[in-house]
């Protein structure tokens, strides 16, 4: 019931969760706010669909400056503003085949980190395989495409 309280001006979407990242997004932007949306697994879901509601609405939806789809899109801009064309944009990460077997069951292997140090921090093993196998790769670069309009290759 925050989102759409009336001393609200600005939303930022954090939680990492589709559903809600949507559900807070729609809620902010019926009652008037802007968003920023540091959710990349619910921009890549709905952006386009939350970017013209807030049009509509008269509002801004935004990506976080500073996080990785949003530094793409602003270099994209930059180049489509010097008047170059634009034919694709990404990132580089290192895929090596043994990560494509990874689990959060056994993605602490890939990282070298030991029991005693898991132990004083909260990790998520998920979280830490999507940066492995190239899951969140991937869902930053659905985000980037549909901000920027490019095409998302359809084959690795």
């Amino acid at each position: 019931m925050l989102v759409a309280a009336p001393h609200v001006e600005v939303v930022l979407e954090v939680t990492g969760d589709p559903v809600a990242g949507t559900e807070h997004a729609v809620r902010a932007i019926d009652a008037g706010h802007h968003v920023v949306m540091v959710n990349v697994e619910a921009d890549c879901l709905v952006g386009p669909l939350l970017t013209e509601r807030a049009r509509r609405a008269g509002v801004v939806y935004s990506m976080a400056y500073g996080d990785q789809p949003a530094l793409i899109c602003e270099l994209v801009d930059w180049a489509r503003t010097a008047g170059f064309g634009v034919v694709a944009a990404g990132k580089g990460t290192k895929y090596l085949p043994a990560y494509h077997e990874s689990t959060p069951d056994t993605v602490w292997d890939h990282y070298g980190l030991t029991a005693q140090q898991l132990a004083r921090g909260d990790f998520n093993p998920r979280m830490f395989n999507s940066f492995l196998d190239g899951t969140k790769s991937a869902i930053e670069m659905a985000a980037v495409a549909n901000a920027t309009g490019l095409t998302p290759q359809d084959r690795a």
